[in-house]
């Protein structure tokens, strides 16, 4: 059987016409795609971890970020925010698999004005550390203090997430406060007896 050719206004429609080409590409998503339904937490997938690959055809643009705080991330397949509130880093995600391909992306844009509004989102706070034995790390995500402890060099840690930014500080300014009131440290030298084993370490240039 032979199909009739599509016509609009009396105009034979070419597949070009009706089908976009350029400016999209193809996307498998690993672990579904949602709607509206699903949305809601007693509508959600069963059980949730189990793959449901579904191919689509998305735009190219489809990645490109509204706000530098709201980011794709391509393994979650997720749209995820993040804020600085009360000193530390927050994140919410927006999966796919819950709100769907347009609205996933949406539902991440509205939550970040909601927090704009409501005076939630604060400016990241400083790494500067005014100590030289004090420095930020960035991979544990807390202030890190070098000190001397029975003549051996020790090292803490104070995570962000944990006592936030201002207080891991201040908590690491303490340790190396008391280490220099605490401990003497006893090193030979040409002169004798060396300095105190409470000084912090000094990192090497």
């Amino acid at each position: 059987m032979r199909l009739s050719p599509l016509r609009y206004c009396g105009k034979v429609l070419r597949k070009s016409d009706y089908i976009k080409t350029e400016g999209v590409h193809q996307r498998v998503f690993r672990w579904g795609i949602g709607n509206r339904f699903r949305s809601a937490n007693a509508n959600r997938y069963q059980p949730v971890h189990l793959e449901r690959i579904k191919e689509v055809t998305l735009n190219d643009d489809y990645y490109d970020s509204p706000d530098p705080n709201i980011r794709w991330d391509d393994y979650s397949e997720c749209w995820e925010v993040y804020w600085y509130e009360h000193e530390k880093l927050n994140a919410k995600p927006f999966p796919v698999k819950k709100f769907g391909i347009k609205w996933s992306k949406e539902e991440a844009k509205k939550f970040y004005e909601e927090l704009k509004e409501s005076g939630r989102v604060h400016a990241r706070p400083s790494h500067k550390g005014g100590d030289d034995s004090i420095m930020w790390d960035e991979r544990m995500q807390g202030w890190a203090v070098s000190y001397w402890q029975n003549g051996r060099p020790r090292t803490a840690t104070y995570g962000a997430s944990k006592h936030g930014f201002y207080r891991a500080h201040d908590k690491a300014i303490e340790v190396s406060r008391d280490s220099q009131s605490t401990y003497w440290r006893r090193e030979m030298n040409d002169d004798g007896w060396g300095q105190q084993e409470g000084q912090p370490c000094q990192p090497q240039p």
